[in-house]
């Protein structure tokens, strides 16, 4: 009657007869499946039309393009503004004065005790530092004064060229507008970094060649050491012979490309400055990247874009800004800080036109015509800062002429 437990089992496996093991299917077999529910379901008569989706506002729908939603809010934009500019002419007319202008860049030239086109007072002199410098650099390269008196009268002349627009603005006698006089701040402050620019990569290749010549002088006394480095041959066989790699070739190809390049000491010449005081760029190099040709329709383009640009600012400031800013002076005098901060939050919307208007002239259209006239081929002045992620990717990419003087001549030269 009693059996064994191992009996049993194996009359029980006997009966079930053989066991059958199944696989976890693999996920691209689940995705065969629904393919063909899919297409079963497709083939049935109730035309479905239904299928397995998210949302698109969804994290997983892995949709992107919002490029309409953009379009949308821009529309909205615009009509905004159009409303805006629209009570601003019911409210307060055509304030637009072709006449103010000109008062404000030249000053009061109708005056009989003023001095006609005080501005070119300042325009005249803004040639003179330039020019010093220049004269300066060919004395330390000829070696008629040592680097510390040099450094001394390039200080000098830095701070001379700094400080004249102050003492000709604060002059009585001159009146010079107040548009001008904040131009030629900024004409002055870009040719002072340009002077920086210049002096201090003279230094530099001043400074390499003296290297080099003391080099020379140690290793052989005499020739260019490093030219007949670059010049070695190999010798073997029955006679002397060129062997010549693929590094030789190339090192050749770069002496043939050296020889219709400035050097230094050649670079010291009036036009060079001059060239590199009216490109765009606040970097001075011995060989600037050049384009073959002027892009005729290229530069019409530019030019109109800063014609009608500054137009627009002009009368952008005239109609819209100076009512505002009027308008917020009493109730800030009052001490009435509701209606102050609403009349503040009036100039935001023109306030950001203004500055992007003036952004897109001065980075593009304004720059890109002076580098166009004469020839200039670094066109980048400036990189994607609206996708920016903080303030310090915003301001390297929003200003990349200053970035650049900043990082070459400021930077790097603090590190070392």
């Amino acid at each position: 009657m009693g059996q064994e437990p191992g009996e049993v089992l194996r009359r029980r496996r006997a009966g079930s007869g053989p066991v059958t093991r199944r696989r976890t299917q693999s996920s691209s077999r689940a995705e065969d499946i629904v393919t063909c529910e899919q297409k079963a379901r497709k083939a049935q008569p109730d035309r479905p039309v239904h299928s397995p989706c998210d949302s698109l506002f969804s994290w997983s729908s892995e949709f992107s393009n919002y490029e309409g939603i953009f379009n949308w809010g821009a529309l909205i934009l615009f009509l905004v503004s159009l409303r805006v500019c629209l009570e601003n002419l019911r409210k307060y007319g055509v304030r637009v004065s072709p006449m103010g202008w000109i008062k404000f860049l030249y000053g009061d030239i109708f005056h009989e005790d003023q001095i006609n086109f005080p501005v070119l007072y300042l325009l005249m002199y803004c040639s003179i530092p330039p020019i010093a410098a220049l004269c300066l650099e060919k004395c330390l390269a000829w070696g008629h004064l040592e680097w510390r008196t040099g450094c001394f009268l390039h200080i000098v002349n830095l701070v001379t060229h700094l400080s004249m627009p102050i003492v000709l603005i604060n002059t009585p006698s001159l009146d010079i507008g107040l548009i001008s006089s904040v131009l030629a701040c900024g004409l002055y402050t870009t040719n002072f970094l340009k002077l920086i620019s210049y002096i201090q990569v003279n230094k530099w290749c001043r400074d390499t060649l003296g290297r080099r010549a003391l080099i020379n002088k140690h290793m052989f006394g005499n020739g260019d050491f490093f030219l007949r480095e670059r010049k070695k041959t190999f010798h073997g066989g029955m006679g002397e012979y060129n062997h010549k790699t693929e590094k030789d070739e190339k090192n050749e190809e770069i002496e043939i490309m050296d020889k219709n390049l400035v050097h230094w000491p050649d670079n010291l010449t009036v036009k060079d400055m001059y060239y590199f005081i009216c490109v765009p760029t606040l970097c001075y190099e011995l060989n600037f990247p050049r384009t073959d040709r002027i892009r005729k329709l290229f530069l019409l383009r530019r030019v109109l874009e800063v014609t009608l640009g500054t137009n627009l600012i002009l009368a952008l400031i005239q109609q819209w800004i100076v009512p505002a800013v009027v308008n917020t002076l009493v109730p800030f005098s009052s001490l009435e800080w509701p209606s102050t901060l609403e009349r503040l939050l009036k100039l935001s919307l023109p306030s950001h036109l203004l500055w992007l208007a003036m952004f897109y002239l001065y980075f593009h259209s304004f720059l890109n015509t002076v580098g166009e006239l004469f020839q200039f081929a670094d066109s980048d002045f400036y990189h994607d800062w609206w996708n920016s992620r903080n303030v310090e990717t915003f301001w390297t990419n929003w200003n990349l002429p200053v970035h650049k003087f900043c990082v070459r001549h400021m930077y790097k030269p603090m590190r070392q």
